[in-house]
C-alpha cells in the first residue's frame, strides 16, 4: 500500500492518525518513540498555551471594544440630546426674528430720524462753539488751523447766511479772522489758504 505524503503530514487536512502510528511503530526504535512523545507532548503544550494566549489577548480586546461601544453610543445620546437642544434653539430664534422683524422695522425710521436729530445737534454744538475755538486758536497763534476752520465754516454756513444765530456767528469768524489777518501779513494767510 502506498501512502501520499499528505496523509502523514501533520499539518495536512488529509492526516491520517492510523498510518502516522503504523509507520511510526514500523521505523524507529523505542528510545526514538519516546523521543516523539515527548516532542508531541511539548508541541501540544505550547500550541495549548498560545491558544490560551489568543484566547486572553481577544478576551482583552472584545472587552475593550465592548467599552469603547458603550462609550461611543453614550457620546451619541448626548450628541443626539444635544442636537435636539440646539434644534429647539434655532426654531426659538427662527421665531422670535419673525416676531421682532415688524418691530425692528418699525423702529428703523425712528433710530434715522434720532440719527438726523443727533447730527443736527452736533453741528449746531459746533457752530455755537466755533467763534470760541476760532479765538483759543488765534490766543495760540495757530494761524493755519484758524484760516481752514474759518473757511469751512464759511463755505458751510453760507446757505443758512438768512438765519439770525448764523449771521452772529459769521459776524464773529469774520471779526476773528480780521484779528488774525492783522497779526499776520496777507502773504502769510494766502501761504496758508493755498
Amino acid at each position: 500500500m502506498s501512502t501520499a505524503p499528505g496523509i502523514l503530514d501533520l499539518t495536512s487536512p488529509q492526516f491520517d492518525v492510523d498510518a502516522y502510528v503504523s509507520k511510526l511503530l514500523k521505523e524507529k526504535s523505542l528510545d526514538a518513540l519516546v523521543a516523539e512523545e515527548e516532542n508531541m507532548v511539548n508541541c501540544v503544550r505550547r500550541l495549548d498555551s498560545d491558544v490560551h494566549q489568543i484566547v486572553y489577548e481577544n478576551y482583552n480586546k472584545f472587552l475593550t471594544a465592548t467599552s469603547s461601544v458603550r462609550k461611543i453610543e453614550k457620546e451619541f445620546k448626548h450628541l443626539d440630546s444635544e442636537m435636539q437642544s440646539l434644534g429647539d434653539s434655532m426654531s426659538s430664534i427662527s421665531r422670535l426674528v419673525k416676531e421682532l422683524s415688524p418691530v425692528i422695522d418699525g423702529k428703523k425710521g425712528q433710530a434715522s430720524t434720532l440719527a438726523r436729530s443727533y447730527r443736527t445737534v452736533h453741528a449746531v454744538q459746533f457752530v455755537s462753539e466755533l467763534p470760541a475755538t476760532l479765538q483759543s486758536l488765534l490766543d495760540d497763534h495757530d494761524y493755519s488751523s484758524l484760516i481752514r476752520l474759518a473757511l469751512k465754516a464759511r463755505s458751510s454756513l453760507f446757505p443758512y447766511s438768512d438765519v439770525p444765530n448764523v449771521i452772529s456767528v459769521l459776524e464773529k469768524v469774520t471779526t476773528i479772522v480780521d484779528a488774525a489777518e492783522k497779526e499776520v501779513s496777507p502773504m502769510v494767510i494766502l501761504i496758508i489758504v493755498f
